[in-house]
């Protein structure tokens, strides 16, 4: 199997239902960071939203406008826009959250590594307001209290389209909670990443869980599944983060 090109797709909000858009545009930009600090530099992102965004130059980086009507987090409808483009059974297809930080050697490995599809088991969740991670992975004895970060994350995996069936591609891709189950079903072997890949912000105010009222348990979840210092250095290097609150 040869190495795979890689496609991130990100769905933005639209700007008319937030309540801080220059908040969103910052946690975009974080997120694309950790794009460009990717160490296979091999990959591709496609930005989906409503509004004009300024990209760094990179023509690794492109934007995709939509006029569908406004419906809150409109995700799958945004997903669906960017897979509608790509046709490439070879290609892997990974979503994205705008707000979402990838540790830089994800993309090397997801190409070394011969697989029809990718899980992102283990990870952490960032408080944006503090700088505080909770740790995600399987629970065991010693941490029984962890949940892997698919359950929880939009920023899950990487899939193939599945030929003919831009539907069933867009349920792998958008229910991020079910791909264990989903993937198999449509004919992929799912490989899990075995290393710390991505960190879930919460808290910043422009979070789906900020407006659903579920941001209370996110936190609490980081409380209950704390990070040792030493680790928690390390994720910032990984992330390109300083010490404290993400501003």
């Amino acid at each position: 199997m040869t190495a795979p090109d890689i496609l991130f797709c990100i769905p933005v909000i639209a700007r008319a239902a937030t309540r801080d858009w220059e908040v969103v545009l910052r946690c975009l930009d974080r997120t694309l960071g950790t794009l460009l600090a990717q160490t296979d530099p091999n990959w591709r992102a496609v930005v989906c939203g409503h509004d004009p965004i300024d990209f760094p130059d990179d023509p690794r980086i492109t934007g995709l406008t939509v006029d569908t009507p406004l419906d809150g987090d409109d995700k799958w409808r945004k997903i669906t826009a960017i897979v509608a483009d790509e046709d490439d059974p070879d290609t892997l297809l990974f979503a994205l959250d705008a707000d979402d930080l990838l540790v830089p050697g994800l993309v090397a490995h997801m190409r070394a590594e011969p697989a029809d599809a990718w899980l992102i088991v283990e990870g952490w969740s960032l408080d944006a307001r503090t700088g505080a991670l909770g740790r995600h992975g399987v629970p065991d004895a010693a941490h029984p209290r962890r949940a892997p970060i698919w359950k929880c994350c939009g920023s899950a995996g990487a899939v193939r389209r599945v030929p003919g069936d831009l539907k069933a591609t867009r349920q792998m891709m958008v229910r991020h909670f079910e791909l264990p189950e989903t993937a198999p079903r449509y004919g992929q072997t799912l490989r899990e990443v075995p290393f710390p890949a991505v960190a879930y912000l919460v808290a910043h105010g422009e979070n789906q869980e900020s407006r659903s009222g579920r941001e209370d348990d996110k936190l609490r979840y980081i409380a209950a599944n704390p990070v040792d210092p030493a680790e928690a250095a390390e994720a910032r290097a990984l992330l390109g983060l300083a010490p404290g609150p993400v501003d």
